[in-house]
C-alpha cells in the first residue's frame, strides 16, 4: 500500500506548472517547498524520496529533531527567527525566509563569520 505522496506531489507540480505558464513564467524557475510542520521524520523522508527536494519548517527545534531522520534535501526556515535560535537555525537550514530585522541579519552574519567562514546563506528579506 502506498501513501499517495508521489501522486499528490505530481498533482501539485502540475498545478504550479499550469499557473506559471498562464502568467508567462518558466515553471522551472519556481521552487516548490514542501512544509513538514507537525509531520514525523518518516513522512518527510518519504516526501523527499518521491521528489520533494526543498523542505520548509517554521520551528527551529522541530527541524533540529527531524533532520537526522530525513534524506538529503534543501532546508528552508519559514517561521519567525528569534535571535537566540539563530545558531541552531544555521546548523539546520540552507535558506532563511524570514529575516525581518537588522538585528537578525547582523546575528546571522556574525555567526557565519565566526563559525562557518566562507559559507553563504540564502536569505529573504
Amino acid at each position: 500500500m502506498t501513501s499517495g505522496l508521489a501522486e499528490r506531489l505530481a498533482a501539485i507540480r502540475l498545478r504550479v506548472d499550469i499557473a506559471a505558464r498562464n502568467c508567462g513564467r518558466d515553471p522551472a524557475a519556481i521552487t516548490l517547498i514542501s512544509v513538514g510542520k507537525t509531520f514525523p521524520a518518516e513522512v518527510v523522508n518519504e516526501a523527499v524520496r518521491v521528489g520533494a527536494t526543498d523542505l520548509g519548517e517554521n520551528r527551529v527545534q522541530e527541524a533540529v529533531a527531524k533532520k537526522p531522520g530525513v534524506s538529503e534535501a534543501r532546508w528552508h526556515f519559514i517561521g519567525p527567527l528569534q535571535r537566540n535560535k539563530a545558531r541552531s537555525a544555521l546548523d539546520v537550514f540552507d535558506v532563511v525566509h524570514t529575516v525581518d530585522r537588522f538585528e537578525i541579519a547582523d546575528r546571522l552574519q556574525y555567526l557565519l563569520t565566526e563559525h562557518w567562514p566562507g559559507r553563504r546563506l540564502d536569505v529573504l528579506l
